[in-house]
Order: C-alpha cells, then structure tokens, then sequence
C-alpha cells in the first residue's frame, strides 16, 4: 500500500526543480485522495438508488478528478490545474442551477481558489486566469438563481450545508498549514544560506588578504634575484649567475604550486557537481601510495591499513586529494627514522569514520583550528616546503561532501586526523532555486 502510494504521489514529476516537485506531489496527493472520496460517494449513492442527478453529478466528479490526475501523469500539469479548477466550478455551478444552492457553496469556490493559489504560485497568469474564472462563474450561478427557480426541486438533505462548510473549512485549513510549513521551511533554509554566505564572504576576505601576501613574496625573491643578476652580468661577475639563476627558478617554482593550489581550493565550490559513485577506498588508498611511493621509499615509511575500508558513494579524484594531502603531511612533519601511518576505519550507524595516525613531530592544540585555514603554516617554509593549502584544500573537500574534518595530537608524539562522512549523501540545496521561489 505505502509503494501504491509513493507511486501515485510522484506521477509524471520526473526531474522537476524541488519546489515545483513538491507541489506536483501534493496535487496528485490531492487528487488521489478526492478521487477516493468521489467513488466512494457515488458507489454508495448508486447502492442506496439516490436521485438519478446525484449520480450524474458523482460521476462527473469522478471523470474531472481522474483527468486531472492522468495529466499530471503525462507532465501536463498546469492543464490538470486548470481541468481540476473550471471542471469543478463548473460542476458545482450546474449543481447550484438545478437544485438552488447554500451558503457552503461559496467555500467549495474558496477550496478551488486556495489549491489553485498555491499549485500556481509561481505562474502568476494561470493564477489570475483560474482565480478571476472560478470567481465568476459563482457569481453567475448566484445571480441566475435570484431570478430563476432551480430546474430540479430535489429533497434537501439535513444539514448537508453544514457538513459542506465544515468539511471546506478544514480542507483550507489543511492546505494552508502545508503552505505554512513548507514556507516556514524555506525561510530557515534561507536563514542557513545567509550565515554560509557570510561566512563565505569572510573566508574570501581573509583569502584575498593571504593571497596576495603570499603570492607577492615569491614574486619579490624573483625581482631581487632577477636585479642580482642583471648586476652581475653588468659588471661581468658571471661565478654567481647560475645560484642566482637558480633563486630565482626556486621562486617562480613556489609561485606556481600556490597557483596550482589557489585553483584547486577555488575549484571545489565551483566545479559542476559530478555523479557520485560507488568508491572502494582501499583502492583510493592504494593510487595514493603508487604516486607517493618515491617519497615512501626516500624516508622509509610504513603504511598500516589496520581494517578492511570500506566502499561507498564518493567522488574518487576528490578522495584521492584528501587522502593524499593527509599522507603527504605525514610524511613531510616527520622527523622520526621511520615514520609511520596508520589508517583506520569505523562506522557507526549514520557515518563511515576514517582515522590517519602518524608518529610525527605534533601540533599544539591551540593550532588545532589554524591549520585548516588558508595558507597557515606554522613553521617556515625553508624547514618545511609547502602552500599552507593542503589540510584547507582537505576541508574544503569534505565539507562540500557533508562531514567534518578534525585533529587530536601530541607534540612530539604524532597527530590523529579523524574524517567523519555521513552514510547517506545529501543533496545541497540549489540555492538559485531558493531565491527564484522567493522573487516568484
């Protein structure tokens, strides 16, 4: 039943944008469930041999409810709105011409005009269309009734307007408090955006600042070397031309790994979002070790996988980053004879937990923090090369996937980095999405 459901709930949706989605479901839900109500009444108004107009009018709403639904199915859905809306009006105005009518018919228009108002929020000439539409057919059914006697004297049913009233009163009710929520939703996630952005626009700020500081610094060592050198060859002192010459290759080298790296930290936010698949980690870790086993070998490192790693959804090329910046940094702040790195994993029932233990020099904790940010490094660059790009990069990539990066150490005794990833892969929110349902 639950499956019945699920599958009339997202009949002819496909790859619509979430918000019209949502609204594509809630109106085959709302179709279904007056369909339902609609065969219901007219099984039971044939089994009590009801007024042959009863039945007519049954099976006219049975035929408009079931229109409506199966073009929704085939993707025409502002067809089915508008279907669900004049066929009903227009059931309800023949309904009131040959049997006179109550004042709970009005509601029956208020219903049609409320889901019309929503399932049209965004399509603001359809709105107006249905809404000014449904309006005057009531109003001519009202006026033709004050001069005219209804074309059928029918038995009136106690209190069937008060049943009427009531039942449209809590069915607007209902809708508007969907309608409520699902704003109300919008507007947290809206809220959510707003302090990601602003801590954005924050990181840009400190980034620029750090760029260009960092960047301006090779940039001087060249200019100095490349003044050196020009004096030199003035004055015909060529034994100090080729040290020179090699500051200053060292200079344009370093520049270009921040280059490199300033890209790919950019890269992550702004690359087109790629399919995840299936990712078998032990894989990941075995390309890291190949295209770092010069550097392996060079410092006679041990590389421990201490558990079976698991496979899961992930972007390989965006793994493989982490994983080897984390490898690298290990073997880089090490001192010791033999460094090594342990790899470990866990899983606990929402998230798949990765642990990367080195013996190397350690971190204090009050840099816990700091070395996730751009271009922070604590030691200078002549004992230990390198961007202060690496672990940012490393967040950055983790972040985007929806889990959190974090480190323990011990100064002189090694560093802990633990990735927590969660089970089940989120979809992020299209934010354009958001500020086009807003605006409309």
């Amino acid at each position: 039943m639950h499956s019945l459901w699920n599958s009339i709930s997202t009949l002819g949706v496909g790859a619509l944008p979430p918000r019209q989605r949502r609204r594509m479901i809630f109106s085959n839900r709302l179709f279904a469930i007056s369909l339902l109500g609609a065969v219901t009444f007219l099984s039971y108004s044939l089994i009590t041999k009801a007024s042959p107009v009863y039945n007519l009018a049954l099976s006219c709403l049975v035929l408009i409810l079931s229109t409506a639904l199966l073009l929704n199915a085939s993707g025409r859905h502002i067809v089915a709105i508008y279907v669900a809306a004049f066929g009903l009006s227009l059931e309800f105005t023949f309904t009131m011409l040959h049997s006179a009518g109550f004042f709970s018919q009005s509601i029956l228009y208020a219903s049609i005009a409320v889901v019309s108002f929503i399932l049209l929020e965004s399509h603001e000439l359809h709105k107006r269309i249905v809404l000014y539409g449904t309006s005057l057919l009531f109003i001519v059914a009202q006026l033709i009734n004050l001069h005219f006697p209804p074309l059928f004297e029918l038995a009136d049913v106690p209190y069937d307007e008060l049943v009427v009233f009531a039942l449209c009163m809590l069915f607007i009710v209902w809708v508007l408090h969907i309608y409520k929520s699902e704003n109300d939703a919008l507007i947290r996630q809206l809220r959510k955006n707003n302090r990601k952005l602003k801590g954005v626009s924050e990181e840009l700020e400190r980034f620029a600042y750090i760029a260009s500081h960092d960047l301006k610094s090779p940039l001087r060592t060249v200019n100095s070397f490349i003044g050196l050198l020009e004096k030199d060859i003035q004055n015909g002192k060529t034994d100090r031309i080729q040290s020179n010459i090699d500051y200053v290759k060292f200079g344009v080298s370093q520049m270009a790994h921040i280059i490199d790296d300033v890209l790919a930290l950019s890269g992550i936010d702004t690359q087109d979002k790629q399919d995840l698949a299936p990712v078998d980690l032990k894989e990941v870790i075995d390309k890291v070790c190949y295209n770092l086993s010069d550097e392996i070998k060079r410092k006679r490192a041990l590389i421990q996988v201490n558990e079976e790693l698991p496979v899961m959804d992930g972007n390989e090329l965006e793994l493989m980053q982490v994983f080897q910046n984390l490898i690298q940094n290990a073997l880089k702040y090490n001192e010791s004879n033999k460094p090594e790195i342990k790899i470990s994993y866990q899983q606990t029932a929402s998230e798949h937990l990765l642990f990367f233990r080195d013996n190397g020099i350690g971190i204090e904790e009050q840099y816990f923090d700091k070395i996730f940010q751009f271009f922070s490094r604590l030691h200078p660059s002549s004992r230990y090369p390198g961007t202060g790009l690496g672990l940012a990069l490393c967040k950055k990539i983790i972040e985007k996937n929806h889990g959190t990066i974090v480190v323990t150490s011990d100064v002189g005794e090694g560093s802990t980095f633990t990735i927590a990833l969660p089970k089940k892969v989120e979809d992020p929110l299209d934010f354009s999405e958001v500020v086009e349902s807003v605006n409309a």
